[in-house]
Protein backbone atom coordinates (compact mmCIF):
# COMPACT_ATOMS: atom_id res chain seq x y z
CA UNK A 1 0.00 0.00 0.00
CA UNK A 2 2.88 2.52 -1.11
CA UNK A 3 4.64 4.87 1.55
CA UNK A 4 1.92 6.41 3.21
CA UNK A 5 2.63 5.96 6.43
CA UNK A 6 5.95 7.14 6.68
CA UNK A 7 4.33 10.95 7.00
CA UNK A 8 4.17 10.38 10.64
CA UNK A 9 5.64 13.30 12.56
CA UNK A 10 6.83 13.20 16.81
CA UNK A 11 5.32 16.06 17.61
CA UNK A 12 3.88 17.09 21.21
CA UNK A 13 0.23 18.60 19.04
CA UNK A 14 -2.86 17.83 21.35
CA UNK A 15 -4.96 15.42 19.39
CA UNK A 16 -8.39 17.55 19.73
CA UNK A 17 -9.97 15.10 17.64
CA UNK A 18 -12.21 12.71 19.03
CA UNK A 19 -12.25 9.35 16.36
CA UNK A 20 -10.59 9.00 12.84
CA UNK A 21 -9.93 6.18 11.17
CA UNK A 22 -6.03 5.06 9.97
CA UNK A 23 -6.31 2.21 8.11
CA UNK A 24 -8.41 -1.18 7.63
CA UNK A 25 -7.69 -4.90 6.82
CA UNK A 26 -9.90 -7.89 6.12
CA UNK A 27 -9.00 -10.86 4.37
CA UNK A 28 -11.74 -13.57 3.81
CA UNK A 29 -14.98 -11.98 3.93
CA UNK A 30 -17.73 -12.22 1.09
CA UNK A 31 -15.86 -11.25 -2.18
CA UNK A 32 -12.35 -10.39 -0.19
CA UNK A 33 -10.79 -13.81 -0.08
CA UNK A 34 -7.27 -12.37 0.29
CA UNK A 35 -6.25 -9.49 2.33
CA UNK A 36 -7.51 -6.21 1.29
CA UNK A 37 -6.19 -2.59 2.72
CA UNK A 38 -7.37 0.77 2.77
CA UNK A 39 -5.57 3.92 4.13
CA UNK A 40 -7.07 7.03 5.43
CA UNK A 41 -3.11 8.02 5.51
CA UNK A 42 -2.41 10.95 3.35
CA UNK A 43 0.20 10.22 1.00
CA UNK A 44 3.49 12.62 2.17
CA UNK A 45 4.86 13.07 -1.41
CA UNK A 46 1.28 14.93 -2.31
CA UNK A 47 0.67 18.58 -2.10
CA UNK A 48 -2.53 19.08 -4.29
CA UNK A 49 -5.20 19.91 -1.33
CA UNK A 50 -2.95 19.85 1.72
CA UNK A 51 -4.62 22.37 3.42
CA UNK A 52 -8.18 21.69 3.10
CA UNK A 53 -8.36 17.55 2.12
CA UNK A 54 -6.14 16.54 5.15
CA UNK A 55 -6.17 16.92 8.81
CA UNK A 56 -3.15 16.87 10.97
CA UNK A 57 -4.05 14.49 14.48
CA UNK A 58 -0.82 14.36 16.51
CA UNK A 59 1.80 12.50 14.74
CA UNK A 60 -0.96 11.33 11.68
CA UNK A 61 -2.03 13.31 8.91
CA UNK A 62 -5.51 11.84 8.02
CA UNK A 63 -7.79 12.25 5.05
CA UNK A 64 -10.83 13.80 5.30
CA UNK A 65 -12.27 11.23 2.55
CA UNK A 66 -12.02 8.96 0.37
CA UNK A 67 -14.33 7.54 -2.32
CA UNK A 68 -14.31 3.83 -3.86
CA UNK A 69 -14.96 3.16 -7.12
CA UNK A 70 -16.12 0.27 -9.26
CA UNK A 71 -18.71 -1.15 -11.82
CA UNK A 72 -21.69 -3.07 -10.13
CA UNK A 73 -21.16 -6.15 -8.22
CA UNK A 74 -17.58 -5.49 -8.41
CA UNK A 75 -17.49 -5.63 -4.58
CA UNK A 76 -17.90 -1.78 -3.01
CA UNK A 77 -20.45 -2.63 -0.73
CA UNK A 78 -18.81 -5.81 0.72
CA UNK A 79 -16.38 -3.38 1.86
CA UNK A 80 -18.46 -1.44 4.20
CA UNK A 81 -20.14 -5.08 5.47
CA UNK A 82 -16.83 -6.22 5.97
CA UNK A 83 -16.57 -2.99 8.51
CA UNK A 84 -20.41 -3.29 9.27
CA UNK A 85 -19.88 -7.23 10.38
CA UNK A 86 -16.67 -6.40 12.47
CA UNK A 87 -18.45 -3.48 14.78
CA UNK A 88 -21.57 -5.83 14.56
CA UNK A 89 -19.24 -8.79 15.71
CA UNK A 90 -18.50 -6.27 18.97
CA UNK A 91 -21.13 -5.03 19.84
CA UNK A 92 -23.80 -7.54 19.42
CA UNK A 93 -22.45 -10.63 21.56
CA UNK A 94 -23.40 -13.54 22.38
CA UNK A 95 -25.88 -14.85 24.40
CA UNK A 96 -24.57 -18.40 25.11
CA UNK A 97 -21.72 -20.81 24.71
CA UNK A 98 -24.22 -22.18 22.08
CA UNK A 99 -24.35 -19.17 19.69
CA UNK A 100 -22.35 -19.03 16.57
CA UNK A 101 -20.14 -15.77 15.29
CA UNK A 102 -21.50 -14.20 12.70
CA UNK A 103 -19.09 -14.62 9.68
CA UNK A 104 -19.59 -14.42 5.74
CA UNK A 105 -16.74 -15.89 4.39
CA UNK A 106 -15.32 -15.94 0.71
CA UNK A 107 -17.29 -18.46 -1.11
CA UNK A 108 -18.95 -19.84 2.00
CA UNK A 109 -15.41 -21.18 2.80
CA UNK A 110 -16.41 -21.90 6.72
CA UNK A 111 -13.29 -23.73 7.13
CA UNK A 112 -10.81 -20.27 7.13
CA UNK A 113 -11.44 -18.00 9.72
CA UNK A 114 -11.75 -14.66 8.77
CA UNK A 115 -9.58 -11.58 10.30
CA UNK A 116 -9.46 -8.26 10.21
CA UNK A 117 -7.42 -5.27 11.80
CA UNK A 118 -8.44 -1.91 12.03
CA UNK A 119 -6.66 1.32 13.33
CA UNK A 120 -7.87 4.66 14.76
CA UNK A 121 -7.54 7.39 16.78
CA UNK A 122 -9.64 8.67 19.85
CA UNK A 123 -9.17 10.76 23.08
CA UNK A 124 -5.78 11.25 22.35
CA UNK A 125 -5.29 7.53 22.07
CA UNK A 126 -4.06 5.06 18.81
CA UNK A 127 -5.84 1.85 18.98
CA UNK A 128 -4.74 -0.89 16.91
CA UNK A 129 -7.11 -4.05 17.17
CA UNK A 130 -7.04 -7.39 15.69
CA UNK A 131 -9.42 -9.64 15.27
CA UNK A 132 -9.71 -13.40 13.52
CA UNK A 133 -12.74 -15.45 14.01
CA UNK A 134 -14.87 -18.28 12.74
CA UNK A 135 -18.37 -19.43 13.85
CA UNK A 136 -17.22 -21.55 16.35
CA UNK A 137 -15.07 -19.22 18.66
CA UNK A 138 -12.57 -16.32 18.90
CA UNK A 139 -8.84 -17.74 17.31
CA UNK A 140 -7.02 -14.46 17.71
CA UNK A 141 -7.68 -10.88 19.64
CA UNK A 142 -5.33 -8.00 20.78
CA UNK A 143 -5.89 -4.55 21.39
CA UNK A 144 -2.50 -2.61 20.84
CA UNK A 145 -2.90 1.18 22.68
CA UNK A 146 -0.01 3.38 21.90
CA UNK A 147 2.06 0.74 20.78
CA UNK A 148 1.56 -1.30 23.95
CA UNK A 149 -0.36 -3.92 24.29
CA UNK A 150 -3.55 -3.69 26.13
CA UNK A 151 -4.64 -7.38 25.62
CA UNK A 152 -4.32 -10.57 23.47
CA UNK A 153 -5.43 -13.96 23.20
CA UNK A 154 -4.85 -16.91 20.87
CA UNK A 155 -8.10 -19.33 21.36
CA UNK A 156 -8.47 -19.71 25.00
CA UNK A 157 -5.07 -19.00 25.98
CA UNK A 158 -4.91 -15.12 27.28
CA UNK A 159 -1.09 -13.80 27.18
CA UNK A 160 -2.05 -10.64 28.07
CA UNK A 161 -4.76 -8.81 30.07
CA UNK A 162 -5.62 -5.39 31.95
CA UNK A 163 -5.41 -5.59 35.48
CA UNK A 164 -8.93 -4.99 35.70
CA UNK A 165 -9.21 -8.70 34.38
CA UNK A 166 -7.03 -10.40 36.87
CA UNK A 167 -8.17 -13.65 37.56
CA UNK A 168 -11.34 -13.36 35.69
CA UNK A 169 -10.45 -14.63 31.96
CA UNK A 170 -12.04 -18.22 32.85
CA UNK A 171 -14.90 -16.65 32.67
CA UNK A 172 -14.76 -15.35 28.94
CA UNK A 173 -16.26 -17.78 26.80
CA UNK A 174 -14.36 -19.39 23.31
CA UNK A 175 -17.61 -17.36 21.23
CA UNK A 176 -16.90 -14.02 23.30
CA UNK A 177 -14.76 -11.31 22.34
CA UNK A 178 -12.51 -10.07 25.07
CA UNK A 179 -12.93 -6.41 24.10
CA UNK A 180 -16.33 -6.61 24.83
CA UNK A 181 -15.81 -8.13 28.28
CA UNK A 182 -12.65 -5.70 29.15
CA UNK A 183 -15.48 -2.47 28.53
CA UNK A 184 -18.28 -4.20 30.43
CA UNK A 185 -15.42 -4.91 33.37
CA UNK A 186 -15.14 -0.98 32.89
CA UNK A 187 -11.30 -0.93 31.72
CA UNK A 188 -10.53 2.76 30.41
CA UNK A 189 -8.78 1.92 27.35
CA UNK A 190 -11.07 -0.99 26.19
CA UNK A 191 -13.94 1.53 26.98
CA UNK A 192 -12.48 3.95 24.29
CA UNK A 193 -12.03 1.15 21.53
CA UNK A 194 -15.90 0.36 22.18
CA UNK A 195 -17.30 3.88 21.83
CA UNK A 196 -15.68 4.79 19.17
CA UNK A 197 -17.33 1.53 17.17
CA UNK A 198 -20.42 2.13 18.83
CA UNK A 199 -21.03 5.75 18.76
CA UNK A 200 -18.25 7.37 15.92
CA UNK A 201 -18.48 4.67 13.34
CA UNK A 202 -21.31 5.77 11.42
CA UNK A 203 -22.84 3.22 8.60
CA UNK A 204 -25.38 6.31 7.34
CA UNK A 205 -27.17 4.21 5.29
CA UNK A 206 -28.66 2.56 8.05
CA UNK A 207 -32.90 3.26 9.28
CA UNK A 208 -31.43 3.57 12.80
CA UNK A 209 -28.75 6.62 11.87
CA UNK A 210 -31.20 8.03 9.68
CA UNK A 211 -34.02 8.11 12.52
CA UNK A 212 -31.66 9.79 14.88
CA UNK A 213 -30.89 12.25 12.11
CA UNK A 214 -34.06 13.22 11.50
CA UNK A 215 -35.15 13.50 15.30
CA UNK A 216 -31.66 15.66 15.81
CA UNK A 217 -33.05 18.12 12.91
CA UNK A 218 -36.23 18.56 15.06
CA UNK A 219 -34.01 19.88 17.44
CA UNK A 220 -31.50 21.51 15.56
CA UNK A 221 -34.61 23.91 13.67
CA UNK A 222 -35.20 25.37 17.14
CA UNK A 223 -31.87 27.48 16.32
CA UNK A 224 -32.73 30.08 13.65
CA UNK A 225 -29.43 30.45 12.11
CA UNK A 226 -29.19 26.74 11.61
CA UNK A 227 -32.88 26.57 9.80
CA UNK A 228 -31.83 29.70 7.35
CA UNK A 229 -28.91 27.60 6.67
CA UNK A 230 -30.19 24.38 6.28
CA UNK A 231 -33.10 26.40 3.90
CA UNK A 232 -30.91 28.14 1.56
CA UNK A 233 -29.01 25.18 0.58
CA UNK A 234 -32.14 23.02 0.05
CA UNK A 235 -33.45 26.13 -2.01
CA UNK A 236 -30.18 26.25 -4.04
CA UNK A 237 -30.32 22.78 -4.63
CA UNK A 238 -33.30 23.86 -6.61
CA UNK A 239 -35.71 21.72 -4.72
CA UNK A 240 -37.87 24.87 -4.10
CA UNK A 241 -38.34 23.87 -0.14
CA UNK A 242 -39.44 26.78 1.92
CA UNK A 243 -39.92 24.88 4.97
CA UNK A 244 -39.69 22.07 7.25
CA UNK A 245 -41.03 20.83 10.18
CA UNK A 246 -40.49 16.96 12.31
CA UNK A 247 -42.94 16.06 14.23
CA UNK A 248 -43.15 13.97 17.52
CA UNK A 249 -45.30 11.53 15.83
CA UNK A 250 -46.18 9.81 12.40
CA UNK A 251 -48.15 12.45 9.91
CA UNK A 252 -51.71 11.25 9.63
CA UNK A 253 -51.54 9.79 5.96
CA UNK A 254 -48.01 8.98 6.10
CA UNK A 255 -46.19 6.08 4.04
CA UNK A 256 -45.58 2.92 6.18
CA UNK A 257 -42.94 1.94 3.99
CA UNK A 258 -41.05 5.21 4.53
CA UNK A 259 -41.31 5.02 7.97
CA UNK A 260 -38.01 6.70 8.87
CA UNK A 261 -39.45 10.06 7.23
CA UNK A 262 -43.00 9.74 8.18
CA UNK A 263 -42.27 12.56 10.87
CA UNK A 264 -41.10 15.29 8.35
CA UNK A 265 -43.56 17.84 5.90
CA UNK A 266 -41.72 19.81 3.83
CA UNK A 267 -43.80 23.26 2.34
CA UNK A 268 -43.10 24.53 -1.23
CA UNK A 269 -43.87 27.59 -2.84
CA UNK A 270 -44.26 28.34 -6.17
CA UNK A 271 -43.91 31.26 -8.67
CA UNK A 272 -47.25 32.70 -7.53
CA UNK A 273 -45.86 32.60 -4.32
CA UNK A 274 -48.62 30.30 -3.40
CA UNK A 275 -47.82 27.59 -0.80
CA UNK A 276 -48.55 23.78 -0.17
CA UNK A 277 -47.20 21.40 2.00
CA UNK A 278 -46.68 17.75 1.67
CA UNK A 279 -44.73 14.55 3.10
CA UNK A 280 -41.43 14.25 2.64
CA UNK A 281 -42.38 10.59 1.81
CA UNK A 282 -43.80 11.49 -0.90
CA UNK A 283 -40.87 13.59 -2.22
CA UNK A 284 -38.30 12.27 -4.77
CA UNK A 285 -35.26 9.64 -2.88
CA UNK A 286 -32.85 12.04 -4.50
CA UNK A 287 -34.25 15.13 -2.09
CA UNK A 288 -34.54 12.64 0.59
CA UNK A 289 -30.66 11.26 0.23
CA UNK A 290 -29.95 14.92 -0.34
CA UNK A 291 -31.09 16.14 2.85
CA UNK A 292 -29.57 12.75 4.42
CA UNK A 293 -26.09 13.77 3.26
CA UNK A 294 -26.20 17.34 4.34
CA UNK A 295 -27.48 16.65 7.63
CA UNK A 296 -24.25 14.32 8.00
CA UNK A 297 -21.69 16.98 6.83
CA UNK A 298 -23.66 20.30 8.76
CA UNK A 299 -24.23 18.04 11.99
CA UNK A 300 -20.62 16.89 12.36
CA UNK A 301 -18.46 19.26 10.25
CA UNK A 302 -17.69 21.05 13.55
CA UNK A 303 -17.47 17.74 15.86
CA UNK A 304 -14.91 16.60 17.28
CA UNK A 305 -14.69 13.91 14.47
CA UNK A 306 -16.43 10.98 13.26
CA UNK A 307 -16.23 8.56 10.13
CA UNK A 308 -19.10 8.83 8.30
CA UNK A 309 -19.80 5.90 5.40
CA UNK A 310 -22.19 6.15 2.37
CA UNK A 311 -22.88 2.97 0.14
CA UNK A 312 -24.14 4.00 -3.30
CA UNK A 313 -23.39 7.79 -2.29
CA UNK A 314 -24.44 9.33 -5.42
CA UNK A 315 -28.02 7.07 -5.63
CA UNK A 316 -30.88 8.99 -7.05
CA UNK A 317 -28.59 12.24 -7.13
CA UNK A 318 -28.73 14.69 -9.48
CA UNK A 319 -24.97 14.64 -11.24
CA UNK A 320 -24.10 18.39 -10.22
CA UNK A 321 -25.50 17.71 -6.63
CA UNK A 322 -23.17 14.74 -5.93
CA UNK A 323 -20.33 16.52 -6.82
CA UNK A 324 -20.90 19.43 -4.81
CA UNK A 325 -21.48 16.87 -1.70
CA UNK A 326 -18.03 16.08 -2.74
CA UNK A 327 -16.44 19.37 -3.20
CA UNK A 328 -18.13 20.24 0.70
CA UNK A 329 -17.04 17.40 2.58
CA UNK A 330 -13.35 18.36 1.40
CA UNK A 331 -13.46 21.90 2.55
CA UNK A 332 -11.20 23.22 5.36
CA UNK A 333 -13.69 23.63 8.06
CA UNK A 334 -15.14 20.13 7.17
CA UNK A 335 -13.24 17.81 10.53
CA UNK A 336 -15.26 14.52 10.10
CA UNK A 337 -14.08 11.89 7.83
CA UNK A 338 -16.66 10.24 4.68
CA UNK A 339 -16.31 7.10 3.22
CA UNK A 340 -18.38 7.09 0.01
CA UNK A 341 -18.85 4.27 -2.46
CA UNK A 342 -20.08 5.30 -5.73
CA UNK A 343 -20.00 3.93 -9.64
CA UNK A 344 -20.97 7.98 -10.56
CA UNK A 345 -17.41 8.58 -12.23
CA UNK A 346 -17.74 12.15 -12.91
CA UNK A 347 -16.86 12.35 -9.09
CA UNK A 348 -13.21 11.61 -9.65
CA UNK A 349 -12.52 14.95 -10.96
CA UNK A 350 -14.33 16.45 -8.03
CA UNK A 351 -10.45 17.71 -6.79
CA UNK A 352 -9.63 14.24 -5.32
CA UNK A 353 -6.02 13.76 -4.36
CA UNK A 354 -5.02 9.79 -5.97
CA UNK A 355 -4.59 8.69 -2.27
CA UNK A 356 -8.24 9.27 -1.76
CA UNK A 357 -9.65 7.14 -4.82
CA UNK A 358 -9.82 3.52 -4.47
CA UNK A 359 -10.92 0.81 -7.21
CA UNK A 360 -12.93 -2.16 -6.60
CA UNK A 361 -11.88 -4.77 -9.05
CA UNK A 362 -13.35 -8.22 -9.45
CA UNK A 363 -11.27 -11.10 -10.70
CA UNK A 364 -13.90 -12.81 -13.60
CA UNK A 365 -12.24 -16.46 -12.92
CA UNK A 366 -13.22 -16.60 -9.01
CA UNK A 367 -15.27 -13.82 -8.48
CA UNK A 368 -13.01 -12.92 -5.68
CA UNK A 369 -12.34 -8.71 -5.44
CA UNK A 370 -9.15 -6.54 -5.14
CA UNK A 371 -8.93 -2.89 -3.53
CA UNK A 372 -6.75 -0.67 -5.88
CA UNK A 373 -5.75 2.73 -4.38
CA UNK A 374 -4.84 5.50 -7.67
CA UNK A 375 -2.15 6.24 -5.74
CA UNK A 376 0.04 3.04 -5.77
CA UNK A 377 -0.60 3.01 -10.01
CA UNK A 378 2.65 3.72 -11.84
CA UNK A 379 1.51 6.66 -13.49
CA UNK A 380 3.48 9.57 -14.76
CA UNK A 381 0.42 11.52 -15.81
CA UNK A 382 -0.81 11.44 -12.02
CA UNK A 383 2.34 13.80 -11.24
CA UNK A 384 0.42 16.85 -13.10
CA UNK A 385 -1.90 19.25 -11.55
CA UNK A 386 -5.03 18.55 -13.75
CA UNK A 387 -5.55 15.00 -14.56
CA UNK A 388 -8.72 13.30 -16.05
CA UNK A 389 -8.89 10.40 -13.36
CA UNK A 390 -12.62 9.23 -14.87
CA UNK A 391 -10.87 9.60 -18.84
CA UNK A 392 -7.91 7.30 -17.97
CA UNK A 393 -10.23 4.95 -16.16
CA UNK A 394 -12.28 4.51 -19.27
CA UNK A 395 -9.61 3.93 -21.23
CA UNK A 396 -8.46 0.73 -19.07
CA UNK A 397 -5.39 2.87 -17.74
CA UNK A 398 -6.37 1.32 -14.13
CA UNK A 399 -7.42 -1.93 -15.25
CA UNK A 400 -10.66 -2.03 -13.91
CA UNK A 401 -12.98 -1.09 -16.29
CA UNK A 402 -16.40 -3.03 -16.47
CA UNK A 403 -16.62 -5.15 -19.41
CA UNK A 404 -20.15 -4.83 -20.67
CA UNK A 405 -21.33 -6.71 -24.11
CA UNK A 406 -22.91 -3.63 -25.24
CA UNK A 407 -23.57 -4.83 -28.70
CA UNK A 408 -24.50 -8.51 -27.36
CA UNK A 409 -26.98 -7.51 -25.29
CA UNK A 410 -29.01 -4.31 -27.90
CA UNK A 411 -28.92 -7.57 -29.98
CA UNK A 412 -31.26 -9.51 -27.17
CA UNK A 413 -33.51 -6.82 -27.12
CA UNK A 414 -34.01 -6.31 -30.32
CA UNK A 415 -35.15 -10.05 -31.22
CA UNK A 416 -37.74 -11.01 -32.07
CA UNK A 417 -40.32 -11.47 -28.47
CA UNK A 418 -43.20 -13.27 -30.36
CA UNK A 419 -43.81 -16.55 -28.56
CA UNK A 420 -46.50 -18.96 -30.56
CA UNK A 421 -49.05 -20.75 -28.02
CA UNK A 422 -51.13 -23.84 -29.40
Amino acid sequence: MGMRNIWRENNSLSWEVCGMLISFKVKNFRSFQEEIEFSMEAAPDIEAHRQTHVRSIGEFKLLKSAVLFGPNASGKSNFVEALSSLVFLITKPTNDVTELLFTNTFAFSSDKNTSYQIEFIRNSKHFIYALEVNTNEVVFEQLLVNNAVCFERKRQEFVETPKTLQNQTGSIRKNQLLLFFAQAKNDSRAVDAYIWFNQDLIFADSEQRQISLIFELRSKLQNPIFKEKFLAILKYADFDITNIAVFDTPVPGSSARLSVWSHVITTHTDEAKNEFMTGMWEESEGTRKFVLVILEIMFNAMDDGKVIIFDEFDESLYQELAQILVYSINREKQNSQFILTTHELSLMNCDLRTDQIYFTEKNRNNGSTKLLSLYDFDDPELEKEYVNYEQRYLTGRYGVVPIIARYVIEGIFEEDDHVETK
